[in-house]
C-alpha cells in the first residue's frame, strides 16, 4: 500500500497511499477521545476507517459506558453508509463526499442522541435523588451505594453535554456578533467631554490621552517626606473600621469558637450546635420561663425535665448514643456530663490531626440528630432507636469527611 503519509500531502501523492489523520469524535462522558485513523485510498474506490489508538478509559468511565453505552458518535450502520458507499471521481474528491456524508450520519446521531439535554438532567437528578433517599434509610446497602455511584456520573455526563452544547453556542452567536459589527470597528467620530464634534484624527487621539491622563493622573515631580510620628504609632485604624467596631460593640471571645468556625460538618448542624453552646435552644426549660404550658419530661427517659444540660448528655438514651459513638472513633473512655463533654471538644478543636477533625464533626452532627430525634418524639412523628440514630451519625460524617478520614470511621 506505500509508506503512511499525513492527510495534508500533495495530490499526486494521494491515490493508492493512507493518510493519516486525526478525528475528535467526543468520545466518553468525562474526556474527549481523539481516535487515530487510517483513510485508506485504493482503486475501486473504496474508503474506511480503522481506528489504531485510543487513551483508555478510567474505571469510573467504563461504569458510566456500561451504563448507557458511552457517547454514540458514529453507529456501525451510520459508519458503513458513510464510508462504504460507491463515490466515482478523484481521491480528493471521493474523501469530500464521504466527510459530508459523516456530516450527516453526527447530525442525525446528534438528534437521536443529544436531544431534550435539559429533560434527560431532569431525569438523572430525579433517579439520583431517588436513590439517595433511599440510602438515608439504608446507609449499608451496597447495592444502592453501587447505584449512587452510577447515577451520579450520569447526571455529571449530561451536565457536562449540556455545559459542551452552551459554549458552543456562545462561541456561534459571538462570531456572528463579531462579524456582523467589523464594519463598525472603526472609529469615525468622537464626542468631547463639552459636546464638541471631533472628526479629525488627530483630534480623536488628543482627546483619549486627555481622557486616559485624567483617570490615572499625571507624574508628579517630588514626593512628600514620610511622617515618622504616623510610622511610629504603627496601623492607623480607618474611620469605616471605627465605625464597624461601633456598631458590633466589644465582645469576648468565647473557649468554644473553634468547634463551629474549625468543622466541616453540615451548615444546619454547625447551626444548631452554635445555638446549643450559646445556650439558646428552645427546650421545654425555656418554654417555661415564657409561661408556655407543655409537658416537662424529656421525651427520651420520661423521667427528668428537659433542659440542654439533661438532652445532649445527661439522658440515658443520648448517653448510649454517645457512648457508641466515642467507642468507634477509639476514644475509650465514659460519657461525662453537659459541661465536660463541650470542654472536650472544644479542646479537641484546636488541634489538626484527622481523628480531632472527625471528633469535631461527630460532635456536631451527634447534636443535630438529637435535636431532629427530640423534635420528631415530641411533635408525633417517626422514632428512631439507638442503633438507627447511631448509624444516621455515622453516614452523615461519611460523606463529608476525605477519604483518609473516612477510614477512622470503619
Amino acid at each position: 500500500m506505500g509508506r503512511k503519509k499525513k492527510a495534508t500531502v500533495n495530490s499526486d501523492a494521494v491515490s493508492g497511499s493512507k493518510m493519516k489523520e486525526q478525528i475528535v469524535t467526543g468520545a466518553n462522558s468525562s474526556s474527549n477521545r481523539i481516535l487515530e485513523c487510517w483513510i485508506v485510498s485504493v482503486n475501486d474506490d473504496l474508503v474506511d476507517v480503522v481506528p489504531v489508538e485510543s487513551t483508555p478509559a478510567t474505571k469510573h468511565q467504563q461504569a458510566s459506558s456500561d451504563d448507557d453505552g458511552g457517547w454514540k458518535v458514529v453507529t456501525k450502520k451510520s459508519k458503513d453508509k458513510a464510508w462504504r458507499g460507491s463515490i466515482s471521481g478523484n481521491p480528493f474528491k471521493i474523501i469530500w463526499e464521504k466527510l459530508k456524508l459523516v456530516k450527516k450520519a453526527l447530525k442525525q446521531v446528534h438528534s437521536q442522541e443529544f436531544t431534550s439535554i435539559t429533560s434527560k438532567i431532569d431525569k438523572a437528578r430525579d433517579e439520583l435523588t431517588s436513590v439517595q433517599q433511599s440510602l438515608a434509610q439504608e446507609p449499608d446497602l451496597l447495592e444502592l451505594q453501587e447505584k449512587e455511584k452510577i447515577c451520579t456520573l450520569n447526571l455529571k455526563k449530561w451536565l457536562s453535554i449540556e455545559e459542551s452544547a452552551l459554549r458552543q453556542k456562545a462561541r456561534i452567536q459571538w462570531l456572528k456578533l463579531g462579524d456582523s459589527t467589523e464594519k463598525f470597528s472603526t472609529l469615525l467620530v468622537l464626542y468631547s467631554e463639552q459636546g464638541q464634534k471631533l472628526d479629525d484624527m488627530k483630534d480623536i487621539r488628543g482627546e483619549f490621552v486627555k481622557f486616559y491622563s485624567s483617570l490615572l493622573g499625571s507624574r508628579s515631580t517630588e514626593l512628600e517626606s514620610i511622617d515618622l510620628p504616623t510610622v511610629r504609632n504603627g496601623p492607623q485604624v480607618s474611620v469605616q473600621h471605627m465605625a464597624y467596631k461601633k456598631l458590633m460593640g466589644m465582645h469576648t471571645k468565647v473557649y468554644w469558637r473553634r468547634i463551629v468556625c474549625n468543622n466541616k460538618a453540615s451548615p444546619r448542624s454547625l447551626f444548631i450546635v452554635w445555638l446549643m453552646l450559646s445556650k439558646k435552644l428552645v427546650t421545654v426549660e425555656v418554654l417555661r420561663k415564657w409561661q408556655v404550658q407543655c409537658d416537662m419530661l424529656c421525651v427520651f427517659c420520661q423521667r427528668f425535665e428537659e433542659s440542654i444540660d439533661h438532652l445532649f448528655f445527661g439522658c440515658q438514651f443520648t448517653q448510649a448514643v454517645w457512648q457508641r459513638v466515642l467507642n468507634k472513633l477509639g476514644c475509650m473512655r465514659n460519657v461525662t456530663d453537659h459541661n465536660k463533654e463541650v470542654d472536650c471538644a472544644a479542646r479537641i478543636s484546636r488541634r489538626k490531626s484527622d481523628k480531632a477533625k472527625v471528633y469535631c464533626m461527630l460532635f456536631a452532627e451527634y447534636i443535630y440528630a438529637v435535636w431532629l430525634q427530640r423534635n420528631d418524639r415530641r411533635f408525633g412523628r417517626n422514632h428512631l432507636d439507638e442503633n438507627m440514630l447511631f448509624k444516621q451519625i455515622l453516614f452523615r460524617v461519611a460523606i463529608r469527611c476525605s477519604d483518609v478520614q473516612r477510614l477512622l470511621l470503619l
